[in-house]
């Protein structure tokens, strides 16, 4: 009986699939996560307004995405928060971001209900805040 350890030439070098599903399970883990996080943001109920002159973006990391029912109210990840609170919270991440090139951009998804005096509200506090660059959504308009 030969109780020494066998070496790789030995036993020859053969393909492992037990790391490859751990890996696989991983990467499926994280993409699954990202798209519910991100698909979490569009399921509030709101009536966008129509454009015919808009271009599709798709949305980055560095984009926060507010959310303004028709009654004004300000959702930021599905949290409704008072205009101070939002404020505070965009300086943080402004302040996180730290130089110009990986600053935060806002999307405002505003109901078409909503007043304008709302959105005007919100441009002012990422004004505030720091943020340069805001974006609008709004659905596609349909070819009739």
């Amino acid at each position: 009986m030969d109780l020494r350890a066998r070496t790789d030439e030995a036993q020859g070098v053969g393909f492992q699939i037990a790391p490859m599903i751990d890996i696989v399970f991983v990467v499926l883990v994280f993409f699954v996560a990202t798209y519910a996080v991100t698909q979490e943001e569009k399921l509030m109920s709101l009536n966008l307004p129509e454009t015919t002159t808009g271009k599709t973006e798709y949305r980055h990391r560095q984009q926060i995405l507010l959310n303004i029912d028709s009654r004004g109210d300000i959702f930021l990840e599905q949290r409704k928060l008072l205009p101070e609170v939002l404020e505070r919270r965009l300086g943080q991440l402004v302040m996180f971001a730290g130089s110009d090139n990986s600053l935060p951009s806002v999307i405002i998804r505003a109901d078409g209900e909503c007043h304008h005096s709302k959105v005007l509200a919100v441009m002012d506090l990422c004004a505030r805040a720091g943020i340069k660059t805001v974006h609008f959504s709004a659905l596609q308009a349909k070819d009739k």
